[in-house]
C-alpha cells in the first residue's frame, strides 16, 4: 500500500501537469493517481498507512483529496476496502491541497497576458511553464522588448541604446536567456542571423551592434609611432579600423603576457627593431588578425609560456599565419630555467596539426610532464639574445 509520502510527492509531480493543461485548456479534472496494489502483510502497519491517508483526505481537510476505493480480498486480512485510486474533483482543490493558490493566480495572468499580444506562443508558454513562472513581475517589460523587435529587426543598435520606456539600460543585457528564447519563436526567419547561435551570440543573431573587437599594440619603432599615431606607442584599438591601414610594418612581435609588453621597449632593445610592433595576446584571436592587410606581409615572432596553452596558442596563428616564427619557446630555454618550472594546468595533449617536429616534441614534453615556465621568469639577457638569434636566422630556425 502506498504511504502517505510516496502519494503528496506523486501529487506534486502533477504541478506541471496541470499548468500545461491550462495553457492548453485541455480537461484534466479529475485528476487521478492510482494507489499501489500490493498489500502490507504488517496489520499495524497497514492500518496506520490507512489513518495518514484518510488524515488528508477530503473527509478531514478542505482541500483534501478524494478516495476511491474497491472491496479486496487478501490472505492475511480477508476482505477488506482498500484505496485503488486517490482524485482531485476540482483545480481549487487540487491547488488548496498543494500550497499554489497564488503562485497558479500570477502564472494564469502572466500566460492570459502573453497571449493576447502574441497568440504564436501558445505551444510556447505548454513546453516553459518554468520559465513563465521564474518571470513573473517582467512579463510587461520582456513583451515590450519583444515588441520593440518586432517593429524593427535587426535594429542596429547596442542593447543599451534600445529605446525602451521606462526599462533600464541593462535589461536586455540582464534578460538575454529568456529573449533569446522569445524572439526565436516570433521573429521572421529574415530578421535572424542562423549563422550565430547561443546565447552568448544574441546580439550577432538579432542584429545589435556589438563592440568590435580590439587589438593592443605596442610600437617599437619611435619614428613608425610619430608617423601612424601622432608619436602614441601604446594602443587599443577596434581591429576594423587599422585592418587597411597603409602601415609599412616590417616585423610583428606577438606576446601573451601584457607585462612584456609594457616593458617591450626595454627587453627588445635592438637595432633590428626598426620597422617593429609587438601584440599583446592576440594568438588566440588569431583570425581576427587574418583580415589585417599588413600583417599578413610582415614577419611574425611569437613568445608565449612553454606550456600547454602556450603552444596551442601557437598552433592557432600557425593556421592562418604558416610562416610565424618563435622565440624563447624552446628546450634550450627550459632547460636554462629550470628552477622556475611550475605545474601546469593539467591539459592533455591534443593533435596540433601545425606545430613543427621540434615544436611539437616539446609540446607533448610540457603536457606528459605537466610543467609551465611563464615568459616572466625568462630574464632579460636571455630574451634579447634568444631574439637576435632568431632573427639572423632563417626560416629553418623553426
Amino acid at each position: 500500500m502506498i504511504s502517505f509520502e510516496e502519494l503528496d510527492k506523486r501529487i506534486k509531480k502533477q504541478y506541471p501537469r496541470v499548468l500545461q493543461a491550462h495553457v492548453r485548456r485541455e480537461p484534466i479534472f479529475p485528476l487521478y493517481i492510482r494507489a499501489d496494489k500490493t498489500g502490507d502483510a504488517d496489520f499495524v502497519a497497514r492500518n496506520r498507512q490507512l489513518e495518514q491517508l484518510y488524515a488528508h483526505s477530503s473527509h478531514h481537510h478542505p482541500f483534501g483529496y478524494l478516495i476511491e476505493t474497491a472491496t479486496v480480498h487478501r490472505r492475511q486480512h480477508g476482505t477488506q476496502d482498500e484505496p485503488v485510486a486517490f482524485y482531485f474533483d476540482t483545480l481549487e482543490r487540487y491547488l488548496g491541497f498543494i500550497g499554489e493558490e497564488e503562485p497558479f493566480r500570477a502564472f494564469a495572468e502572466d500566460v492570459a497576458i502573453i497571449q493576447s499580444h502574441f497568440p504564436a506562443l501558445n505551444d510556447w508558454l505548454a513546453t516553459h511553464t518554468a520559465e513563465v513562472i521564474a518571470h513573473h513581475g517582467k512579463w510587461a517589460a520582456l513583451i515590450q522588448v519583444v515588441e520593440y523587435f518586432l517593429q524593427n529587426p535587426r535594429p542596429g543598435l547596442f542593447a543599451r541604446e534600445l529605446p525602451l520606456q521606462g526599462l533600464g539600460t541593462k535589461f536586455v543585457e540582464s534578460h538575454k536567456a529568456i529573449l533569446y528564447s522569445l524572439l526565436n519563436e516570433l521573429l521572421p526567419a529574415t530578421a535572424i542571423d542562423e549563422t550565430f547561435t547561443g546565447i552568448a551570440q544574441f546580439e550577432k543573431r538579432f542584429g545589435l551592434r556589438t563592440d568590435a573587437p580590439r587589438m593592443r599594440f605596442r610600437w617599437l619603432d619611435p619614428i613608425l609611432a610619430e608617423k601612424n599615431t601622432g608619436g602614441l606607442e601604446d594602443l587599443s584599438v577596434p581591429v576594423n579600423e587599422i585592418a587597411h591601414k597603409p602601415w609599412p610594418v616590417k616585423r610583428v612581435l606577438i606576446v601573451e603576457n601584457k607585462t612584456n609588453l609594457l616593458r617591450a621597449d626595454v627587453y627588445l632593445t635592438l637595432p633590428a627593431m626598426l620597422g617593429t610592433m609587438a601584440i599583446f595576446g592576440s594568438g588566440r584571436a588569431a583570425a581576427l588578425l587574418a583580415n589585417i592587410e599588413w600583417l599578413q606581409k610582415a614577419e611574425i615572432l611569437y613568445w608565449g609560456d612553454i606550456d600547454a596553452e602556450g603552444f596551442e596558442i601557437l598552433d592557432n596563428l600557425l593556421q592562418y599565419f604558416p610562416h610565424a616564427r618563435t622565440f624563447c619557446m624552446d628546450e634550450q630555454t627550459l632547460a636554462a630555467f629550470t628552477n622556475e618550472v611550475t605545474q601546469g594546468s593539467g591539459a592533455k595533449s591534443k593533435n596540433l596539426l601545425h606545430l613543427s617536429t621540434v615544436q611539437n616534441n616539446l609540446y607533448q614534453q610540457v603536457c606528459e610532464g605537466n610543467i609551465r615556465l611563464e615568459q616572466e621568469q625568462v630574464t632579460l639577457d636571455w630574451v634579447r639574445q634568444s631574439l637576435n638569434f632568431i632573427l639572423k636566422s632563417g626560416p629553418e630556425a623553426l
